[in-house]
């Protein structure tokens, strides 16, 4: 564990003998019920009573404000990307969870991209250096006068 004066970030100890810059024994914590109970958070935030849907059911919610003619490609299309997809079971959990919840009769397939960490700036640094940007883009003028259906023209 980071002490914030000779260690600044924390790190998973291979060896319990070890010692910090200064000599002295590292920290550690022993994790137990935790491993499960955080990652258990992102799929139902009521359990430490946040009254919001978790991302399985934020998900489908997304895909149902959608066009239904989408909804088929959408759930067979689900990609993920960021620290949490690192847990262990998380791809498995999702798909799971989005297959009790889906409307339509269609296979799920959850995809997590190479690198979860950095691709989303990654993929916006792509987009945005693209010579199709500007099609891709809502003005705020076009968002107050159209709402959703502007973004849509983006798209389709």
């Amino acid at each position: 564990m980071p002490d914030f004066k000779t260690v600044q970030r924390g790190y998973v100890a291979q060896d319990k003998s070890q010692l910090t810059a200064d000599g002295q024994q590292m920290q550690s914590i022993t994790l137990k019920t935790e491993r499960f109970c955080v990652p258990e958070v992102l799929f139902s935030p009521s359990d430490i009573g946040i009254n919001q849907a978790g991302i399985a059911e934020a998900i489908v919610q997304t895909i149902k404000k959608c066009p239904d003619v989408f909804s088929e490609q959408l759930f067979q299309n689900v990609i993920v990307s960021g620290g949490n997809t690192n847990f262990r079971g998380f791809k498995q959990r999702l798909e799971h969870e989005l297959t009790a919840l889906r409307t339509v009769e269609v296979p799920i397939n959850v995809m997590v991209v190479d690198d979860p960490n950095t691709a989303v700036c990654s993929g916006l640094k792509n987009l945005s250096s693209s010579d199709c940007f500007a099609e891709h883009c809502v003005t705020k003028d076009d968002w107050a006068e159209q709402g959703s259906r502007a973004f849509l023209k983006c798209i389709l």
